[in-house]
C-alpha cells in the first residue's frame, strides 16, 4: 500500500511540473514574443517602398503574431488544466 501511495505522489509531482512548464512557456510567448512582433509593424511601414508592399509585409507579420498568441494560449490552457486535473483528481473507492 505504501508503494502505491509513493507512486501516486510521483505521478502527481510529474503532472504538476509538466503543467507548470507549459504554463510558463505560454506566458513567455505572450509577454516577450507577441509584443515584439507588433512593434515591428512600424519599422516595416518605414522600410516599405509602396503601400501594397507595406500591407503585405504587415499582414504576414500579423499572421505570425496570431500563431504565437494561439500557441501561447494553448500552452497556458493545457498547463493549467493539467495542474488542476492533478489536484482535483477523484479518489478511488476500494
Amino acid at each position: 500500500m505504501m508503494e502505491r501511495n509513493e507512486q501516486e505522489k510521483s505521478k502527481l509531482m510529474k503532472q504538476l511540473c509538466g503543467g507548470a512548464v507549459l504554463t510558463v512557456i505560454g506566458v513567455v510567448l505572450f509577454m516577450y514574443v507577441g509584443p515584439s512582433l507588433t512593434a515591428d509593424n512600424l519599422a516595416i511601414m518605414k522600410a516599405a517602398h509602396s503601400a501594397q508592399e507595406a500591407a503585405d509585409a504587415i499582414s504576414s507579420n500579423n499572421m505570425k503574431e496570431i500563431v504565437v498568441d494561439v500557441i501561447g494560449a494553448a500552452c497556458i490552457c493545457a498547463g493549467l488544466c493539467t495542474m488542476l486535473a492533478g489536484l482535483v483528481k477523484p479518489k478511488k473507492n476500494k
